[in-house]
């Protein structure tokens, strides 16, 4: 009888694990060939999510979310009326990975393929201090007033343009540094993989969630406003989120999480990181979970908040950094002369105004 019994249980367990076998491989070539997963919301391809429900839990989860993690392409080909802001580019969004939260392994799996890794070392040794000549304010005040001549530090530069005017030039070229240079605008970052062969590089936004999202994008301009002290004057920012109205210069393009983009990365140790995206820094912000990065320095674009990004203002961005154990610092012969204020804020982690004495500098 025992034995029996023994047998019964041994070919109900095989008879459970051949009927999971089958649902699996249902579930698995219905993914295949359904194309339902993509659904279309005012124009725009999204997975639909609901479909995901429950494979975390699977085994083989990989496989299954590769099957289903399907591109999309668009080619923009349009006559802009200005020459350098030519509007020819291949764009691809990947409507599933705008399912997973910032630290879904699979994302930041995927998220590693489309980095550009450093392609050589800096081929010359780091300097010291009296060989260090920079036009930009803000990375004097990184080199002197912060980090007291550092070397081989990492960055982070997001919004590097086109790495002509990059304020992390010199900490990479002098000092040994290294970081990633985070750009959207595709010929931008084609001309900072030219420029800039000792970085990281990737051609992607910041995402305003704490998952990737698309965004649409002017690579003209975010927006425009009218100059300090001339109301006859309009300035146009650089290119960005737009703000307004869609024209000739929109793309669609997919942002990823700064925190993403640092777990794809190991997540280091960041000694300094430039946000500098045309007036949408507070929302950046407001993704990271600042109990589980390393970021010691922070030089912010504060003169555009509130401009583009309603909810926005300078005093929010320094409540929420400083709130997070951050002591603010001016930067010198900072201000600009189209908004009429500071255009950048400096903020250092609490212990690194300590570890280097850091005190605040008079213009010079």
């Amino acid at each position: 009888m025992i034995k029996f019994r023994n047998s019964r249980l041994k070919i109900k367990e095989e008879f459970l694990v051949a009927i999971s076998f089958i649902w699996f491989c249902t579930l698995l070539v219905h993914n295949f060939t359904d194309f339902s997963n993509v659904v279309e919301v005012n124009g725009e391809e999204y997975f639909d999510c609901k479909k995901l429900y429950g494979s975390h839990k699977m085994t083989g989860r990989d496989s299954f979310l590769k099957s289903l993690d399907r591109k999309v392409s668009f080619n923009y080909d349009r006559e802009a009326s200005s020459t350098f802001h030519k509007v020819h580019e291949n764009i691809t969004l990947r409507p599933l990975l705008n399912c997973f939260k910032q630290d879904d392994p699979y994302l930041i799996k995927n998220i590693k393929e489309l980095f550009i890794p450093p392609r050589r070392k800096n081929p010359e040794p780091a300097v010291n201090s009296t060989q260090i000549i920079t036009t930009s304010h803000q990375e004097l005040d990184f080199i002197q007033m912060v980090f007291d001549f550092k070397k081989e530090g990492f960055f982070i530069e997001a919004g590097a343009g086109n790495c002509k005017a990059s304020v992390t030039e010199t900490l990479q070229n002098k000092l040994n540094w290294t970081g990633l240079l985070v750009e959207a605008v595709p010929h931008y970052y084609r001309m900072c993989k030219a420029k800039r062969e000792s970085a990281w590089l990737i051609n992607t936004c910041l995402s305003i969630e704490d998952k990737p999202n698309y965004t649409n994008f002017n690579l003209k301009s975010a927006g425009s406003f009218k100059v300090f002290n001339r109301t006859d004057l309009v300035a146009e920012i650089m290119p960005g989120m737009a703000s307004g109205y869609q024209s000739d210069y929109d793309i669609k393009i997919q942002c990823m999480p700064v925190y993403s983009l640092l777990l794809a990365l190991d997540n280091p140790t960041v000694n300094l990181f430039v946000l500098d995206i045309e007036g949408f820094e507070l929302a950046v912000l407001r993704t990271i979970p600042w109990d589980k990065v390393d970021i010691e320095v922070f030089s912010i674009e504060t003169d555009l908040a509130g401009r583009f990004q309603k909810d926005s203002s300078r005093q929010a961005i320094i409540n929420l950094v400083t709130s997070h154990g951050y002591t603010r610092f001016d930067h010198r012969n900072d201000i600009n002369t189209l908004t009429g204020v500071n255009q950048n804020d400096l903020f250092v982690r609490n212990d690194i105004v300590e570890k280097y004495d850091v005190v605040q500098y008079d213009e010079k």
